[in-house]
């Protein structure tokens, strides 16, 4: 399959009707396009995450878990599919997956607090992972580095604030959150191995 897939045939064609509607300029057309094409996915990865927290009986962890999935994952980087479409399967499965492992089986703090710690020392260490269509230069990684590392201190903060008020919801959601990026910067670093920039 080509990196043109299914759904970003689909994305273009909705995208360039809206532009038609829009009467964009021409010199802005592909800037445009883009945005609305990025628009159009963000707003279908929003709807997916409010139906399957609906369904699981999930729906704040849902939403929590994509608000700290969505901050930390542009700066940490790592393993990314080849399509939109390929993605979007991804990330349903990922999510069914975490929604499954919440609903379903009855974590202890101790326990929550271990994955913590991998996945923290995980991100920590490998992270930013470029991959072989957004390479970064010396300087982006370390940019992106810092920021990767301040937002890990932020969230377990926010995570060992919540575990004393007893607000598992909110700690629940983190650690699965950097679980999740965490696995996807080991991935990202084993596929891209050979484009990481060396030091």
């Amino acid at each position: 399959m080509t990196k043109d897939g299914v759904m970003d045939k689909i994305l273009r064609i909705l995208s360039k009707k809206i532009m038609d509607k829009l009467n964009v300029d021409v010199q802005e057309y592909a800037i445009v396009l883009y945005g609305i094409q990025q628009t159009l996915l963000i707003g279908l990865n929003i709807l997916t995450v409010i139906l399957l927290g609906f369904l699981w009986g999930e729906f704040l962890f849902s939403i929590l878990f994509f608000v700290w999935f969505a901050i930390l994952r542009p700066f940490s980087g790592g393993y990314h599919a080849d399509t939109e479409l390929r993605c979007y399967i991804m990330s349903v499965a990922m999510l069914n997956i975490i929604l499954i492992c919440k609903h379903y089986v009855n974590f202890f703090v101790w326990q929550y607090l271990i994955i913590w710690i991998l996945a923290f020392l995980i991100i920590f260490r490998y992270a930013p992972v470029e991959n072989s269509s957004n390479r970064l230069d010396k300087s982006e990684i370390l940019v992106y580095g810092k920021k990767t590392r301040r937002i890990l201190f932020v969230f377990s903060i926010f995570m060992l604030l919540s575990i004393i008020q007893g607000l598992e919801v909110i700690y629940s959601s983190i650690v699965f959150s950097l679980f999740l990026c965490s696995v996807l910067v080991l991935a990202g670093k084993i596929k891209y191995e050979k484009y990481i920039v060396k030091e």
